[in-house]
């Protein structure tokens, strides 16, 4: 193809015909650009399909993610329901409302009361997007803000989570003072391995509850106590609601990413 086109240049000079040399020079500039162009289309095409192979990508690690916190997050709503059940039960046991008290139920309630749960977000996915630098490349704003509060908390969703809430479960254990031999033989850890333990050995409660001994004239005459176990109650309902508020996002979240698949 090179050797025709010289011989038509060649060909033109020698008959002396300059102004058709001149078009045809054109026209071979024309090609060329042409060709260029066609050439960066094709280049900018196939960076555009591996762009998008790699937000989709993205999207997909990310839709994972969520339905893992998702999960994880029933789970803890679920805990929370049975932890505030013994609180409940405890009060009622307080205000002398019980009509027959189950001594084992009892036991399991003021152990169970002390019970508590904190949420992470997972963040493997979203780290990776964001030191990748592709987060730029999402052209859903509102779902790059939802992403952004999700994976770094903060405010009341934060304080509730591990400040307020881990400070009230603390000074709730401080009354297992009440707890009676053979317990404290068994126990001999500090409030806070007390706390760690209690918040993931729901079995705990399970095992051995009729060694456990309790002075419960001294649980009903203490004021403080029953401040504190009320005190657990409010930590515990501003928990759920923003589990629930959690839950919700993380749903809306999921539907934001399966739109954005189903407009690849």
């Amino acid at each position: 193809m090179i050797k025709f086109f010289r011989k038509i240049r060649q060909r033109l000079l020698t008959e002396n015909k300059f102004s058709k040399y001149l078009i045809y020079a054109i026209g071979e500039i024309v090609l060329v650009v042409i060709g260029i162009l066609i050439a960066l289309s094709i280049n900018n095409w196939n960076e555009s399909l591996k762009t998008q192979s790699r937000i989709s990508l993205h999207y997909k690690e990310l839709k994972e993610e969520l339905k893992f916190d998702l999960e994880r997050i029933n789970q803890h709503i679920a805990r929370l329901e049975t932890i505030d059940n013994h609180g409940i039960y405890i009060r009622a046991y307080l205000n002398m409302k019980l009509v027959e008290i189950d001594t084992p139920r009892l036991k399991r309630a003021f152990l169970g009361a002390g019970f508590y749960v904190t949420f992470d977000a997972s963040r493997v996915a979203y780290d990776n997007l964001v030191s990748s630098g592709d987060i730029n490349l999402f052209a859903n704003n509102a779902l790059k803000r939802k992403l952004g509060e999700y994976h770094n908390p903060g405010g009341w969703r934060k304080s509730v989570d591990a400040g307020y809430n881990r400070q009230s479960i603390e000074e709730y254990h401080h009354y297992r003072h009440y707890f009676i031999e053979p317990l404290m033989d068994r126990s001999r850890v500090n409030n806070e391995v007390l706390v760690r333990d209690l918040s993931n050995e729901f079995n705990l409660l399970d095992k051995g509850i009729e060694d456990y001994t309790i002075e419960w004239n001294k649980v009903r005459e203490d004021k403080e106590y029953s401040v504190k176990l009320d005190r657990l109650h409010t930590v515990r309902l501003n928990q759920k609601w923003l589990y629930y508020g959690l839950r919700n996002s993380m749903k809306a979240m999921i539907d934001m990413i399966n739109q954005e698949l189903d407009n690849e």
